[in-house]
Parts: structure tokens; sequence; C-alpha cells
């Protein structure tokens, strides 16, 4: 069939609007895309605002309160759902970046049962909470891996908390690591609910959580796995699920490439850690929120420290004259003049360059932490920061500052 020219025009017409509308469609897209990544940071970063002071509280409570009191369940309380929390905002902000291809991993040369450690340190609340007895098992070798410790531990503790969730009061999770060839092997399981058949092959999926009718109730988000697998295989390794069924406990193994393996030098790590512990710090905690600051700063005076705070800019920097500060814990969004001002400002002063700065903010991302390291700043803790995480960034300022 011969076509005419007005034909061949109007088709020729046709397939260009059709382009034009997928172009405008996929531009629209991303946009949405674009404004949803930016609605979930504002939200994570206005809502770990206020969890912050409530952390400081908790700490606070914690050394005051004796053990077994009324007071000191309230604090546990307290102090587990606000690290429920601040795990939820995290959860949902990686599954965000994970599915667009921007979380960046910051590898290094990490020991495996230090990862460890500091994700056991996560889910001890729900260990205590539950009467949980729980196992480590390292390997005696010291075993390192070229990753990102933040992220490992992340993983780990992702893992340790599903265990403890789904077992019932009183059971047991055992955590065993053990070296195989090239591979590093860590094994997390427990005695609790377990995984019928037909969930197995779908636990790792994104919003998979079961509902209350299925065979391991939840109330979670249901992305939690979803993020251990896919950090897991961005390390290069493999995790995987085992479960003999409901009530039969659950198994979920995670297979690393190992760097190198020396031999352990025993209580190198403790001594390490303790070394510094007894030393006081001139802390300047710069903060808007009034709360957040007078908390903090109360919080790191009841272990031995001397704190100052200031609310702004401006009054920061005549603090920072007056007071002569070793660390100054700043917030970056402050109003006026904002933490990259101040820290840049900071470091152009006679004395500066020495002053270990150290961002204390709700902004979390990766590309935040690009902004503050590239404004001066040694260190970036995000809010809530726990009692635990702000003593090893000041014993870390008694060395060379490093970014945390």
């Amino acid at each position: 069939m011969w076509l005419t020219g007005s034909t061949i025009r109007r088709e020729a017409r046709q397939r260009n609007e059709a382009h034009a509308a997928l172009h405008s469609s996929e531009l629209s897209l991303r946009e949405a895309d674009r404004r949803k990544d930016q609605f979930l940071a504002v939200l994570a970063h206005e809502l770990r605002n206020p969890l912050a002071p409530v952390r400081s509280a908790a700490e606070l409570m914690k050394l005051d309160a004796p053990a077994g009191s009324r007071l000191a369940k309230c604090r546990n309380v307290i102090d587990r759902q606000v690290s429920h929390m601040a795990r939820l905002l995290d959860d949902l902000l990686d599954a965000g970046r994970i599915a667009n291809g921007k979380l960046e991993l910051r590898k290094e040369k990490v020991e495996l049962a230090t990862v460890i450690r500091t994700a056991v340190e996560t889910c001890a609340p729900l260990v205590e909470k539950a009467k949980h007895e729980l196992t480590i098992i390292l390997p005696p070798e010291a075993i390192f891996l070229e990753a990102d410790p933040v992220r490992l531990a992340q993983l780990f503790g992702n893992l340790l908390n599903n265990a403890c969730k789904y077992t019932r009061g009183g059971g047991h999770v055992v955590v065993d690591a053990t070296l195989c060839g090239t591979e590093a092997i860590v094994t997390i399981r427990d005695d609790g609910v377990g995984i019928s058949a037909n969930r197995l092959p779908t636990v790792f999926e994104m919003f998979s959580g079961e509902s209350s009718s299925g065979d391991r109730a939840s109330t979670g988000l249901g992305i939690g796995l979803h993020l251990v697998q896919r950090l897991v295989e961005m390390h290069g390794g493999t995790v995987t699920a085992r479960s003999k069924g409901l009530d039969q406990g659950s198994e979920f193994v995670v297979r690393l490439p190992v760097l190198v393996v020396i031999e352990q030098s025993p209580g190198l790590a403790e001594e390490t850690h303790l070394k510094g512990l007894g030393q006081s710090r001139r802390v300047l905690v710069v903060d808007d929120n009034e709360d957040a600051a007078v908390g903090l700063a109360m919080l790191l005076e009841a272990v031995g420290n001397q704190a100052a705070v200031a609310q702004d800019g401006p009054a920061a920097l005549e603090k920072v004259s007056a007071y002569e500060p070793d660390v100054v814990l700043l917030d970056i969004g402050l109003p006026g003049m904002s933490g990259y001002e101040v820290c840049r400002t900071l470091r152009d002063q006679q004395g500066g360059q020495k002053l270990v700065i150290i961002a204390l903010t709700g902004w979390g991302q990766d590309e935040d932490r690009r902004k503050s390291a590239a404004a001066g700043f040694d260190g970036h803790l995000v809010k809530p920061v726990s009692l635990a995480s702000l003593q090893n960034a000041l014993l870390g300022s008694y060395a060379s500052p490093a970014l945390v």
C-alpha cells in the first residue's frame, strides 16, 4: 500500500508527540521522586531534633536512677522507644536511597569483631527487656574486611533486632562468627517463632513484613531485611535465611569477603578504648533548640566533662573566644548563620585549625556528611546521639580527628 505525503507527515507527528509525552512523563516522575526524597530528608530532620533532648534526658536518668527503681524502668522504656524511632527513620531513608542508587559505602579496613560488638550494643535494650540469653562466639584471629563500618554494624544490628523481636521472652539468640577460607561467615540464629515455608522465599523483599495474622506477626515496615540483603550485596557478600518452620526458630547467614587475617593481640582493643576515659574535655554545645543544648551539656558534665552552651552562630563565635573549648558540638541548621558558616569562620581564626568541631545534626544523609566535611567539620553525629557514640567521638578527639 502506497502512503501519501500527508499520511507520512501525520504518522511522524504522532510519533513525535508520543515521544514528547513519554519524555514529559519521565521528567514528572523524576521530579516527583526528587520531591519525595527531599520530603523524607526534611521529615527525618524534623523528627530527630525533638528526639535529641529526649535521648539526653534518658541518658541522665540512667546515670542517676538506682538500678531496679521505677525511675530506671521508665528510663529504659524511653530509651528503647527513642532507639526504635531513630531506627525506623534510618531504615526509611536508606530504603529510598538504595532504590534510587544513591546510597554510597564509605569503605575502610575494619575488624569484624569490633563491628559485631557495636551491633550487639545497639540491640542490648531489646535483649534486656525480653530477658533473652545472648551468646556471642567470635573467632580467635582478627578478621579484617574492606567495608563501611557503620553500614556493616547496621545490617548486623537489623538481624539481631529481628532475632530478639521474633523470639519469645527468655529465648536464646546466638551470634556465631567464623572464618572459612577467604570468607567471613556470621550466623545469627534464634529459637523464636520461625518462618513458614511459603514466607521464606520472599523474606528479603521490600514491604514484605508479616501482617498480624501471619506466621511472624509484625508491626514493622517490612524494609529491615531488604536493607540487610542490599547492604550485604554492596559489600560483595551474600545473605540467606533458613528455618524449619513455625516455632522452629530462624537462622540468617551472612558471608563476606575477607581482606586479611592476623593473630589477635589479647586486650589491645580494651586498652585502646579505656585510654583517656578519665580525661575531661571543655565542650561547647551549639544548638538553637534550648532543651537539646542544655540537656546535652548536662549529660557531658555528668560524665566528667566541662560544658557551655550557645544557641546561635554569633554567640558561638563569642563563646569560643571566651571559653576556649577543646571540642565544639555544632548544629548545622542554626537560624541566620548556619553551622557551615560558623565552622568555616572558626577555621579561619587563629588556632581554629586545632579546634575539634563535630557536627551534631538531624541531617544524616551521605550528601550532608560530604557537605560537613567540605565545610571543615572533623566529625558528623546524627541526632539523637547515644552516650556511647558521644563518648567515642570525644575519645577520638584526643588523637587525630576522624569523621564519625
